[in-house]
């Protein structure tokens, strides 16, 4: 991965990317779904990369929190803020207004995708990126992802080296 400079991620720096979803339309559950809602997998998974100081996060806020056509009750930024008083040096949050750092550049900065149930990881996959499904997303199971089990199958991929992780090996 290169160099963000307006992040500070440094070159070479192993960089995850977590998609939000807005959040109302996010919290669906089916059997797949590794945790209680997508509120609890973006807090753990900040609270995981707190452990791994040389891993950077990168959360990139669903634009359509405010500008959709409805806009959210509930921010996913609000809700990071209320398990965490401040975010650990290597988690970098994009604000959903921010279009200086829009989701298809945060996509070619990172070496890794976590996604939860955004459409946006078939585009992520077709441009050449690992893609790693937590939640309820489609593309879950068709053999171009990684799809943990598991939470702590989760975790295990996430300490894992961006270049020595392999998708899933059939679709189901």
């Amino acid at each position: 991965c290169g160099q963000h400079v307006a992040l500070g991620i440094p070159s070479g720096a192993d960089t995850y990317a977590l998609f939000t979803n807005v959040i109302w339309d996010a919290n669906l559950h089916f059997e797949t779904d590794l945790f209680v809602d997508m509120i609890d997998w973006l807090v753990k998974t900040i609270d995981f990369f707190s452990s791994m100081p040389q891993k950077h996060l990168i959360v990139r806020v669903h634009p359509a929190e405010v500008l959709g056509t409805i806009k959210s009750k509930q921010m996913a930024a609000e809700e990071i803020s209320k398990s965490f008083e401040q975010l650990p040096i290597n988690v970098h949050l994009i604000e959903p207004t921010n279009s200086d750092l829009d989701t298809y550049s945060v996509i070619e900065e990172c070496d890794v995708a976590l996604v939860y149930g955004t459409k946006a990881a078939i585009e992520i996959a077709a441009l050449g990126k690992t893609v790693v499904v937590c939640g309820s997303a489609w593309v879950r199971g068709k053999g171009f992802t990684i799809d943990p089990q598991t939470v702590n199958e989760y975790k295990k991929i996430l300490s894992t080296p961006c270049n020595q992780l392999q998708m899933s090996t059939s679709a189901k």
